[in-house]
């Protein structure tokens, strides 16, 4: 479970922009162990003066008649195009304090990336993600992957810019 924790910390970054917020829904898969998981992912996210972002994001996972809630919380700084963040991931009555660091573009226009690192509870795991635009009316699509080398996970969904 703490492996699930520590991979979902790095799949909710999106971007920094000047002031920019978005809004996204996710297809979610889990896998490790020999066993996987599907479910979505829920979030929102807001960038204030380029440099600060705060991220809530909520995923459900099923597993053989099993439902796993999971909520991470992440508050990230930009150092130019890197940035280091501090959060907590709280499911199944586990709460872990969880620490980012990565590289990205982050702008919420064309394509973005991020490329980072997140610890929880002295587990660490590599992200990555994509996010594109469709059209110019804000709609984007997301692409997310992590894993720690036992655990992976998959996202793939829509976002909406605001």
């Amino acid at each position: 479970m703490k492996k699930v924790f520590l991979i979902l910390t790095l799949l909710p970054a999106f971007s920094f922009a000047d002031n920019v917020s978005f809004v996204g829904a996710d297809y979610f898969r889990v896998s490790g162990y020999g066993e996987s998981g599907d479910g979505y992912q829920i979030s929102v996210m807001s960038v204030f003066n380029a440099k600060t972002s705060v991220n809530l994001s909520h995923a459900e996972i099923s597993e053989y008649g099993i439902d796993i809630s999971m909520t991470t919380l992440n508050v990230e700084y930009a150092f130019g195009s890197f940035y280091a963040g501090i959060g907590g991931v709280d499911g199944e009555g586990i709460s872990e304090p969880a620490f980012t660091l990565g590289y990205s573009k982050r702008s919420g226009q064309g394509l973005d990336y991020d490329i980072g690192l997140s610890t929880v509870d002295g587990e660490t795991a590599f992200g990555a993600t994509l996010r594109g635009e469709i059209g110019g009316n804000g709609l984007g699509w997301h692409l997310g992957a992590a894993s720690d080398g036992d655990v992976s996970t998959q996202t793939v969904g829509l976002n909406f810019k605001f």
